[in-house]
């Protein structure tokens, strides 16, 4: 296996943990979500439905990057939940006078400061894997022609 292919899959299996373990840890404390959620300057108008996205995507998210054809959009998914939260993020911590959070488990332990940290570098893991996965995906198409 070249190391692209495992870069690929070392990837997807780090979304795959990160994303199943948010949505469960989300569903076992479903309470704490809406709460934070309904205490979103930006968020609360969406509180009757978004957790129920939010976690329906991370668990959809997970399931299609187990499947090579579906892994590409997938990873492109991710990457687009992953800068939506950071943004979030950043606007929180800038105009928000309480910093809501609902994350579960070891994020939780995180301040906002690692947690964007921890989403910048998971972003451009995922960016280099897609570039990754599309070059390859594009050397298959000239060496079948």
């Amino acid at each position: 296996m070249k190391w692209s292919a495992i870069f690929i899959e070392s990837i997807c299996l780090l979304l795959i943990l990160i994303f199943a373990y948010a949505a469960f840890s989300k569903i076992f404390d479903l309470g704490t979500l809406r709460t934070t959620i309904q205490q979103s300057p930006i968020l609360s108008p969406f509180s009757a439905w978004l957790p129920f996205v939010v976690i329906g995507t991370e668990i959809l998210i997970a399931l299609f990057l187990m499947f090579g054809k579906y892994r590409l959009r997938a990873m492109c998914v991710s990457f687009v939940m992953l800068f939506v939260f950071t943004v979030y993020i950043l606007f929180i911590k800038k105009f928000a006078k309480m910093l809501p959070c609902a994350c579960g488990g070891i994020i939780q332990k995180l301040s906002w400061n690692q947690h964007l940290g921890f989403n910048l570098i998971l972003m451009a893991l995922v960016l280099l894997a897609i570039v990754v996965h599309s070059r390859q995906s594009e050397l298959k198409s000239l060496l079948q022609q």
